[in-house]
Formats: C-alpha cells, sequence, structure tokens
C-alpha cells in the first residue's frame, strides 16, 4: 500500500507541474514561487549589496531573529518585488530584510509574521528545557 501511495503522489506531483507549465509558460518554479531572475546573482556581488548587507546587521543586530545564535548568519529578504517591480537595489534594511542563521533561513517564502510565529515557539522551547 505505501508504494502505491508513493507512486500516486508523483503522478499528482508530475501532473500539477505540467499544469503550471503549461498556464504559466514555465514562470514559476516547483513550489509555485517565482524562479529567481537572470542578474540577481550578480547583485550580490556589488557594492551596493554589500552596505545594504552591513545597514541590516546594524539595523537588527548580529543575531538569528529567531533563534538568536550568532553563527552562520545570513540577510533575508521579507520580499523582492514592490508594485510589481523587483526591489534589487532599492531595499530598505529596516523593512526588507531580516538576520536569520543558515537553519532558520527558509529557501522560499518566510513572511515576517512566520518570523514571529517561530520565536514564540520557539521561546517555549527554551522555556520547556529549562
Amino acid at each position: 500500500m505505501g508504494k502505491l501511495l508513493k507512486y500516486l503522489k508523483g503522478l499528482i506531483t508530475a501532473f500539477f507541474s505540467f499544469l503550471n507549465i503549461l498556464i504559466t509558460g514555465g514562470k514559476y518554479g516547483r513550489r509555485g514561487f517565482k524562479k529567481k531572475k537572470k542578474g540577481v546573482p550578480e547583485y550580490y556581488s556589488t557594492e551596493t549589496w554589500r552596505a545594504k548587507r552591513a545597514e541590516a546587521f546594524r539595523i537588527h543586530g548580529y543575531k538569528c531573529a529567531v533563534c538568536g545564535t550568532t553563527k552562520d548568519l545570513q540577510v533575508h529578504h521579507l520580499r523582492y518585488y514592490k508594485d510589481g517591480k523587483s526591489i534589487f537595489g532599492n531595499e530598505d534594511p529596516a523593512k526588507d530584510f531580516r538576520i536569520l542563521c543558515k537553519k532558520h533561513h527558509p529557501k522560499g517564502r518566510y513572511s515576517s509574521w512566520q518570523i514571529k510565529r517561530d520565536v514564540k515557539s520557539f521561546k517555549w522551547v527554551r522555556w520547556l528545557m529549562g
């Protein structure tokens, strides 16, 4: 029975991926998020990005917004688009970025309310563990 369910899940996933390509012309990735545009990786090597990143660390501190660790920190974009246009180069570090560790920096979407939710649940875990 387990093999049959795995097979059916694979068929359903393939079907919806096919529909996604038909409907959007392949504009969206596997999980429904927009694929990264060409040119974005180059942005991360510019002086503008380095300055924005440094400002984000200065504003939000050198710790993960979820667990508070100071190791393996990364800058997380809360959004990539505003009014349908890319915000790369025009980000506001206070509004558009959060500092997350590698463990809590997911690929895809992770909004500010989801970060706040995870902070609360992480506090419960710390409290329970003493």
